[in-house]
């Protein structure tokens, strides 16, 4: 009977302890301290996600910019950098005015677009209701 009782605490202590590090793990994650990633990301506000993209902060993002963030990105996550193309090709269809650069409200622009096709892919009116970047109030 002993021995079941020794069993059983030690089994209810080691579901604590994985409890609890499984715990810790999604705090760390939260915080971008690495670990699984579970759920989603942090959404990011569109005003620092383009502070993010400007290097130089001279209040535009040039193509160079805007693949070195992606690169960057891609990197501290632990994943491959995405392909050059692909990255210019998306800077491109945000360059609404084909300056050659990025301004907050075309990223602003952009990111509502992609809000409205995901929406509609996902069968929500008018978008849906939790954009991958949001704007500040």
């Amino acid at each position: 009977m002993k021995k079941l009782g020794f069993l059983t605490v030690g089994l209810v202590a080691a579901a604590g302890l994985a409890f609890a590090d499984n715990a810790a793990e999604k705090e760390a994650t939260k915080a971008g301290e690495g670990g699984k990633r579970h759920g989603k990301r942090e959404r990011m506000s569109c005003e620092d996600a383009f502070k993010k993209w400007d290097a130089n902060a001279d209040g535009k993002v040039t193509k160079d910019e805007y693949v070195a963030a992606g690169e960057a990105r891609a990197k501290s996550a632990g994943r491959e950098a995405p392909k050059k193309e692909g990255a210019e090709k998306r800077f491109t269809k945000m360059d609404s005015n084909n300056d050659g650069s990025l301004t907050v409200d075309e990223v602003k622009g952009a990111f509502e677009k992609m809000k409205e096709g995901r929406g509609k892919r996902r069968g929500v009116k008018g978008g849906d209701s939790k954009p991958a970047v949001e704007e500040k109030k």
